[in-house]
């Protein structure tokens, strides 16, 4: 039997060396494809490269989505497509709200000259109630 992987150019020229002093050379390599089993006549599972396939006695039992798995799959994910345009219409919504409130709020400050804040110029935030994809609350900084 014959290795999977062989290196049929053993005697290949130098490239130079690598950092650690190793000199490389270049080769060229040969992947054999796979063996039929002698006893059952089907290759081996490594080579089914799209099925998943489990072998079961004398005998392949595929283990391959059907139509209907498909369809189930593709209505799960459509069902979830729905939920998250669901939250980005509410949190939309919930930012446009806040930022009317943000409006008013700022509006209502300018109209008051003698806010401490002013004179202090420290920085305050406002919670809009919307969440991040981190999971902290979403904060605006009001302006002076």
């Amino acid at each position: 039997m014959s290795d999977p992987v062989r290196i049929t150019n053993p005697g290949a020229e130098s490239l130079g060396y690598d950092s650690d002093g190793h000199e490389i050379m270049a080769v060229d390599i040969y992947v054999n494809p796979p063996r039929v089993d002698v006893f059952h006549g089907t290759p081996p599972a490594w080579s089914s490269f799209g099925n998943k396939t489990i072998w079961g006695g004398n005998e392949w039992v595929d283990d391959s989505p059907t139509r209907s798995d498909i369809e189930k799959r593709d209505k799960e994910i459509t069902a979830y497509k729905n939920t998250l345009s669901a939250q980005q219409k509410e949190n939309k919504n919930k930012r446009t709200e806040v930022g009317k409130r943000l409006s008013a709020a700022i509006a209502a400050r300018e109209k008051d000259e003698n806010t401490p804040c002013r004179k202090r110029r420290c920085r305050r935030y406002y919670t809009t109630g919307v969440q991040t994809p981190a999971g902290r609350a979403e904060r605006i900084r009001i302006p002076y």
